[in-house]
Parts: C-alpha cells; structure tokens; sequence
C-alpha cells in the first residue's frame, strides 16, 4: 500500500457503564483495544489509519461528588498498566491513540487532563500513544 504520509483517522465511541472501582478499569481497556484493532485492521485494505481517538472520560469517568471518593475509588498512578497496554498497541500497529484521560492519582491533585507537553509536539503527553 502507498503511503505517502498520508493517513487517515479513526474516531471511535463507547458507552461504558460508569465504573465504581478501580478492579473495572481494564475490561473497558480489553474493549477500547479491540477497538484499535478493528480500525486499524479493518480499514488497512484501503487505507493507512494511523491516529485512532476516543472521547474524553471513554474509560473511566469521574463519577464520584468528592476528590477523597475519586482518590479512594477510580484514581491510578501514571503510568499504569492500562498505559502500558496502549503503548504495547501503539507499538504493534504502527498507530497513534488519543483518548480521554483516565482519572489519574497526583499527590495533591486529581484531575482529567491530558499528561505532558502540548498536544502539538510529536510525543506529546501519555494519552498520545
């Protein structure tokens, strides 16, 4: 196939019921990642996808009122295995993936945000895989 840098994008939707722990995080990565599959495999006969987005929150929204109940219940450490799982994919069908932030566990803070440098620089932040 020619590739001559041109490439397209795939823009996927999830309608996960929103988690209460943190022990729900990785079937909804399992999901998301035969997602990548699909699009990028799918489409390869025709054309190269190479940035595969999810929306905001397509994993684990913030569902609870308080930062202490975010903290105690949905936060994790980054990096964390689920990162490491969509790298490991990144790596394997050559793609980008942009997706919504995990709630992740900072010292003093939580937030949903996109980790690292601006989205414009070639290996921005964590959520560009």
């Amino acid at each position: 196939m020619d590739t001559t840098g041109r490439y397209y994008t795939a823009c996927c939707q999830t309608d996960f019921p929103s988690p209460k722990t943190q022990a729900e995080i990785s079937s909804r990565v399992d999901r998301m990642l035969e997602m990548i599959d699909s699009a990028v495999l799918g489409y390869d006969p025709f054309f190269p996808v190479r940035l595969v987005v999810f929306p905001e929150f397509a994993q684990t929204p913030p569902v609870y009122f308080t930062v202490e109940e975010l903290r105690e219940r949905l936060a994790v450490p980054i990096p964390n295995e689920h990162t490491d799982r969509y790298t490991a994919r990144r790596a394997q069908s050559l793609s980008r993936v942009r997706r919504g932030m995990a709630v992740p566990a900072m010292t003093e803070f939580i937030y949903s945000s996109r980790a690292g440098r601006p989205c414009h620089e070639p290996d921005a932040g964590f959520t560009d895989l």
